[in-house]
């Protein structure tokens, strides 16, 4: 079961819009308070993938998610499906980015500034977007229905699609590992047999250079050898 759904500027935690529960299981006001405070704490200017929240509360859970100078808080019963609950805010979060085209247009606009020009007194005004949210309560709150299963289905698959895209990249990163090995000492004995073959062409070319004084020596030494015998 989801509770409150809290739509927030993410560096300052200005409220752009909330939902709140109508079940009988309520957020402490201690909670919202905290859960406020660390918003406003402008921690979460960085965007961040399914971040779990400590509500403090025994029967609710927290999670959140920032994307693009926004933060999407959705409180939910312990329960619930932690799968679920991320893809309902992936969910409110396409629908919010809808929600920012229909007011500022699509044409090269950068919603995150749009936003920092939002005064802060000007809070819950994105409030219209409660009734998107409610729908999507709504929809998310059987987790046996068959829409719910298929959203947890095509999550698990996407999750097992990443973990073989990180299977195969440590493979290919172990290949590439060895092949640097393998060229690192092919390099090696490139290099002492260049420094082999540099050797003989220095020799060659002090051989070549001083063979007159040896050829003069070798006369030489043929000269005294007959004179003397």
């Amino acid at each position: 079961m989801i509770f409150d759904t809290i739509i927030a500027r993410a560096n300052d935690g200005l409220l752009l819009c909330e939902v709140q529960s109508n079940e009988k299981v309520q957020l402490s006001l201690e909670v919202k308070r905290q859960i406020k405070l660390i918003l406003k704490r402008g921690n979460l200017s960085s965007d961040v993938q399914y971040q779990q929240l400590d509500s403090q509360q025994s029967n609710v859970k927290a999670v959140y998610k920032t994307s693009m100078g926004v933060c999407y808080v959705v409180f939910y019963d312990f329960s619930f499906n932690l799968k679920l609950a991320c893809c309902y805010l992936d969910e409110i979060e396409k629908g919010f980015q809808d929600e920012l085209q229909i007011r500022y247009g699509t044409s090269n606009v950068n919603y995150r500034s749009k936003l920092e020009t939002i005064e802060s007194n000007d809070s819950y005004c994105f409030q219209q977007f409660e009734r998107f949210i409610k729908k999507k309560k709504q929809e998310f709150q059987d987790q046996s229905s068959s829409k719910n299963l298929e959203r947890l289905k095509m999550e698990m698959t996407e999750l097992k699609k990443i973990m073989n895209e990180n299977v195969k990249l440590l493979f290919d990163r172990d290949e590439k590992l060895q092949d640097m090995n393998e060229k690192a000492k092919s390099l090696k004995e490139d290099s002492k047999l260049f420094k082999d073959k540099a050797a003989e062409l220095e020799w060659s070319i002090w051989f070549k250079k001083n063979s007159v004084w040896f050829i003069f020596g070798g006369f030489l030494l043929i000269f005294l050898f007959f004179k003397i015998y």
